[in-house]
């Protein structure tokens, strides 16, 4: 077996391969709609993930956009980022990106913070507000430090 060795030149390196032509706009869009991931339309037309972003932003679409506006019609984060073969953490970015807050992933609040926030506004006390709500009475004390009703020392 003989193995063939190729040394680099200068000229290799100023020279990079070039990237292959993109079709037009509406061929880009009709691309996407049919994969609808953006590994996968960006993998057919062998482009980086962020060349193949710039290239639908130029054909009228926005991927950010499309993506958190799945998000805000229910599909999670995790659905989205194996659709698009990319993190759930980018994904998270990217809906940022558009001006939306995403939560972090174990946020859902199990208590009703307004019913801390009127007890406590009523008796005064934390511990009160806390077993109305049926939360221990460090979780009140946080709500109330969130509302600005309850100064830490």
């Amino acid at each position: 077996m003989v193995i063939q060795s190729r040394i680099i030149s200068s000229d290799d390196l100023s020279n990079p391969p070039l990237k292959p032509p993109l079709p037009d706009s509406a061929e880009l869009r009709e691309r996407y709609e049919t994969v609808r991931s953006i590994n996968s339309f960006a993998f057919g037309l062998g482009l980086q993930r962020a060349d193949a972003i710039k290239a639908l932003k130029n054909a009228g679409i926005d991927i950010y956009e499309e993506i958190a506006r799945a998000w805000q019609k229910g599909t999670s984060v995790r659905e989205l980022s194996r659709c698009h073969g990319v993190g759930r953490d980018t994904i998270s970015r990217w809906i940022r990106r558009t001006g939306r807050a995403v939560p972090i992933a174990n946020s859902r609040k199990r208590y009703d913070e307004q019913v801390v926030v009127n007890v406590y506004q009523e008796t005064r006390s934390c511990n009160r507000a806390a077993k109305a709500a049926h939360v221990a009475w460090r979780t009140a004390k946080m709500v109330l430090v969130r509302h600005g009703l309850w100064a830490d020392e």
